[in-house]
């Protein structure tokens, strides 16, 4: 008993730990998990979990590919966390999972304007960003 409560309270305990992505990579069927939350789900175990973890983040982004959802290229620059110009929302979701923040206005021709923003480091001062027009990647900012 002692072991459990030792684990459990050490996954709580680290900063990336997110018990709602671990449970989406346990499950047997996918057929009900969005793709947007399958895509979150394999960045986090491409990034946030030792390496054997990565099994689980090829099985996640197959799945939206059989779906149609992202490119055979979007699914393969996935897999190695690159993030690519022309790349869909979805497609990047997939490489970087979500943003820790989001601005959406719309520009000139009624078309839409996102900014997705990535924190990391000690304080969460580094960061990279993706600027997205109507829903495609048009900049990267990397350690901005």
């Amino acid at each position: 008993m002692a072991v459990l409560i030792a684990f459990s309270a050490s996954a709580c305990t680290d900063p990336y730990y997110s018990q709602e992505l671990e449970e989406i990579g346990a499950k047997a069927d996918l057929s009900s998990v969005s793709s947007v939350d399958l895509c979150d789900a394999a960045s986090y175990f491409k990034y946030d979990a030792p390496s054997g973890e990565r099994e689980k983040a090829k099985r996640l982004l197959a799945v939206v590919l059989e779906r149609g959802d992202i490119s055979r290229k979007d699914y393969n620059s996935a897999l190695t966390g690159d993030v690519e110009l022309g790349m869909t929302d979805l497609a990047a979701t997939c490489a970087w999972g979500l943003p820790d923040e989001e601005e959406e206005y719309y520009i000139s021709g009624g078309r839409k304007f996102t900014r997705w923003t990535y924190r990391y480091g000690e304080y969460g001062l580094d960061r990279d960003t993706l600027e997205f027009v109507n829903d495609r990647v048009v900049a990267l900012h990397a350690g901005d």
